[in-house]
């Protein structure tokens, strides 16, 4: 059986956590020793500088695995070496000083840790990941069409004809979402009413609710909201319009935060690496900045956490380092230091950086520091690369994540597919029932992609009715069959509105290997996508090299 994910923290922590106490009296030995030779030198000499660093290692680590008094005691010696180095001091004047604190550390190791230091639980709770959706409705047509509809989107339904029913269901089990009609065959606002009743005496975690009405007044929405509502949706609405709902209710659409790791001591690193982790966020290390540059490029981390004090560069200089790189101006960097004095801080933020905190820095603070400035590294981001109306990737973002999905499929020599996706007749969608249907229209094409490809797939709204999809590790013959089914659940989607009407789109696909580069790639999509369009449309084809198109 395997074992719980928190229980796996909890040991991977603990061996961290007895290779940093197996190391640490060797490092304070190393420490001592280099103190002497300093002595008959000085601080600001190549073995001042070692030292130096030995301390700042074993300061901003050992308060996170454990030993605080140890921690604090470094912390003192480290100040003292600072003091020596920045007045020109000569080592002797700090002597009496520095041996005293270094007698205490090994007094206090013998003692082991003196502060229980955990691993982190996962921080945020875990959202019910099922697709089953309970459909209270008791007008039997319109429940049939509604459930046929979201089937489309990927959503299991089951539908009751009353709030009776649906409640003795939800006492056995409580679905992603639930849909609700206001008014039920017991009364107007039954439906709201009975769903309150349950929601506020029986459970006791949000259940995500989307309440249905052809009522629009007052008394109905105020009902909707005392029940719980995170939606109203008036009728009537299209299939799409409630899939949409449901998605944004159940399926946050951020991926996890991307953040590089920038330490030379492997355990704190690694420590770091395990906390956020546990917070849901895809994380890299990196012990030597030499790297720096091909990982930001290879990884797209949407926040360095860096060491400041390390051998041969200097977190300052390898913020400096990004910084002379335009488009990584707006990437977040996050300093990780021992260094107290709010003047090396604020030189240190004139560098390059963002934000400045204290090692050791508790895990909840990390967590919180790094996810803030993530976030807003993100919405930047999302303005700036995303489409405002589907929130998918805009037309130089897809093609920007095409070139990195290009170079590490031939380099890894995986395939790739780049699928260009264009509604059929559209202009006559928007010239017969107006622009804001059309919108409809293509939102419900984005809503249909992110639904049923891949979390790893990659979409992009190219620019007006046309979407780019990138497939890694997909062949042509791949490709086509996964968007062929996606063209005929598209047709299947019924948008209602004067007189209802549905749509259908073409699609052209080009494989990695039949290329020499992003823009061929992209210009033989589009080649395949003229080729469905010239043999009827509401087709995929495939792009052939040197021969017509399959």
């Amino acid at each position: 059986m395997t074992p719980p994910v928190n229980e796996n923290k909890q040991e991977r922590f603990r061996a961290l956590q007895e290779k940093f106490a197996r190391g640490l009296q060797a490092n304070i030995e190393e420490m001592a020793s280099l103190w002497q030779s300093v002595l008959l030198q000085s601080c600001d000499s190549s073995l001042g500088d070692a030292l130096r660093r030995v301390v700042h290692g074993i300061s901003g680590s050992a308060g996170t695995f454990g030993y605080a008094a140890i921690s604090a005691t470094v912390r003192r010696i480290e100040y003292l070496l600072y003091q020596c180095a920045t007045e020109g001091k000569d080592p002797s004047v700090i002597r009496a000083q520095v041996d005293a604190l270094i007698q205490e550390i090994e007094q206090l190791m013998p003692n082991g840790p003196d502060v229980v230091a955990v691993a982190p639980a996962r921080i945020e709770s875990q959202p019910n990941r099922s697709r089953l959706v309970y459909l209270i409705e008791d007008d039997f047509m319109l429940a049939e069409e509604l459930s046929r509809q979201l089937e489309v989107f990927n959503w299991e339904i089951q539908c009751f004809g009353s709030a009776v029913e649906a409640i003795g269901a939800l006492r056995k089990f409580i679905p992603a979402a639930i849909v609700v009609d206001i008014g039920m065959p017991e009364g107007e606002l039954a439906g709201a009413k009975a769903i309150q009743q349950f929601l506020t005496s029986k459970l006791d975690t949000h259940l995500p609710s989307v309440f249905i009405s052809s009522r629009y007044d007052w008394q109905a929405r105020l009902a909707a909201a005392r029940a719980g509502a995170d939606i109203y949706l008036r009728k009537p609405f299209d299939g799409s319009e409630l899939a949409a709902a449901l998605l944004r209710l159940t399926e946050p659409e951020d991926e996890p935060y991307r953040i590089l790791i920038v330490d030379d001591n492997e355990m704190l690193a690694d420590h770091y690496a395990s906390v956020l982790a546990g917070a849901g966020m895809q994380t890299w290390v990196l012990n030597d900045p030499v790297g720096l540059l091909a990982a930001i490029e290879n990884y797209s981390p949407e926040l360095v956490l860096m060491d400041v004090h390390m051998p041969g560069c200097s977190g300052m200089e390898a913020a400096s380092v990004i910084r002379q790189d335009l488009d990584l101006i707006g990437l977040p960097i996050v300093y990780l230091s021992t260094e107290v004095e709010k003047a090396n801080q604020t030189a240190a933020m004139r560098r390059g950086a963002d934000d400045f905190l204290i090692k050791p820095i508790s895990d909840q603070d990390l967590i919180v520091s790094v996810s803030t400035r993530a976030t807003r590294f993100r919405g930047l981001a999302s303005v700036m690369n995303r489409d405002s109306m589907t929130k998918l990737l805009n037309h130089s973002a897809i093609k920007n994540r095409l070139d990195s999905e290009y170079a590490l499929a031939t380099r890894s020599k995986q395939p790739l597919t780049f699928a260009m996706i264009d509604i059929d007749h559209f202009k006559k969608v928007n010239d017969s029932y107006g622009h804001p249907v059309g919108d409809r229209v293509i939102r419900s094409l984005s809503q249909l992609l992110k639904q049923r490809l891949r979390k790893y797939d990659v979409i992009g709204r190219y620019g007006g009715e046309e979407f780019a999809v990138i497939l890694p590790n997909t062949t042509a013959d791949q490709a086509k069959e996964v968007l062929n089914a996606l063209r005929e659940q598209f047709t299947h989607i019924v948008f209602r509105t004067q007189s209802d009407f549905t749509c259908s789109f073409s699609v052209g696909v080009a494989a990695v290997d039949d290329t020499n580069t992003v823009d061929e790639m992209i210009a033989n999509a589009d080649k395949a996508l003229y080729a469905s369009k010239a043999q009827g449309r509401n087709m995929v084809s495939v792009y052939v090299a040197a021969e017509s198109i399959d």
